[in-house]
This record gives C-alpha cells, sequence and structure tokens, in this order.
C-alpha cells in the first residue's frame, strides 16, 4: 500500500527546558494526517529554494496549520495591537508553497491561519481583528483546548473535491 506524502509546514520556536531554537507542530495535524491514511512529511522554515523546490514535487498535498499571524507586508491589513506571533520566515514558504500548488494543480489545505494564508497568497485580505474592526461577527476565538466549541456554519462549493470528500455540502465548523 501506498501512503501519499503530506507536507505540513512548520513553526519556529524554542525548547521550553534549555531554550534552543526548534521546529514545531501540532501533534493533533500529525495523527490527523495519519489517521486520513497519509505520511506527514515536516517542512522545515529556511530549506534552499532547490530542496525546497524538490521536496515539493514529491508531496501529494500539503496542510498549512493554524498559528501566529501574516505580516501586513503580504497583505492591506489595518495595524492593531492584538496581531501577533508573526514570522515572515513562515509566511513567505507557506505564501510561496500556496502558489506553487495552485500553479501545479497540487491538492492543499488550510486550516485556520493556514485558511488566511491561502487567501493573501491568492490576492486577497483580512481583518487583523475581527471584534474590533467587524463588531457583531461571529465569534472566532478558539484559544481555549480542546477547541471542541463549534461556532458557525462553512459552506463547500457543491461539484468540488472537499465536497465529494465530505458528501455534503454544509457543516458545522469551530473556525
Amino acid at each position: 500500500m501506498s501512503y501519499p506524502l503530506i507536507g505540513l509546514t512548520t513553526y519556529a520556536d524554542k525548547d521550553e527546558k534549555r531554550g534552543y531554537p526548534t521546529f514545531s507542530i501540532y501533534q493533533s495535524y500529525v495523527e490527523a494526517i495519519i489517521q486520513a491514511g497519509g505520511a506527514p512529511v515536516l517542512i522545515p522554515l529556511g530549506l534552499p529554494a532547490e530542496a525546497r523546490s524538490s521536496l515539493f514535487q514529491r508531496l501529494d498535498g500539503i496542510l498549512f496549520p493554524g498559528g501566529g499571524d501574516i505580516s501586513l507586508d503580504y497583505f492591506q491589513g489595518e495595524q492593531h495591537p492584538k496581531i501577533g506571533n508573526v514570522n515572515k520566515r513562515r509566511d513567505e514558504l507557506e505564501l510561496e508553497l500556496v502558489r506553487a500548488a495552485v500553479e501545479e494543480s497540487k491538492p492543499f489545505f488550510g486550516i485556520c491561519r493556514g485558511f488566511q494564508v491561502v487567501n493573501v497568497a491568492l490576492g486577497g485580505t483580512l481583518y487583523t481583528h475581527l471584534p474590533d474592526q467587524r463588531p457583531g461577527a461571529i465569534d472566532h476565538d478558539q484559544s481555549a483546548p480542546p477547541r471542541e466549541r463549534l461556532a458557525h456554519p462553512v459552506k463547500v462549493e457543491a461539484g468540488s473535491k472537499l465536497a465529494s470528500i465530505l458528501q455534503e455540502t454544509t457543516l458545522t465548523v469551530n473556525s
């Protein structure tokens, strides 16, 4: 049996005990790929262009996970004091990978920040802090684990690959 290789971008972090730099990703993302029948391949920041290209060609799909905010350098957003955990190296890598995936019709999926990266990579913009910039908007805050509160429905485009996988076009998400 062949397992599809699913790229999973990482973020820069520090080892709690000694403070050494690390690349990290939540274990739940890795486990979800395994449970879905894939083989997760972690994509570290800082890969040289040739290595990124070589790895990208081998991947069957890419998952863009959640995390910090995207730098305002990449979209027309408003500065806000709650913007945090910006990592321009991660932004650059993920924006490049989204564009390459679109160009080569490689499957990809964005979760939370990852969905925002997809939006920005394809020319969209973002509210940098919904509660202040769009009063009355749905509460998207899921900062406290286990992130199981279902916040609102989303529509999946009928006839899309995702709709065929889910076998439905409306579902409720934790946002």
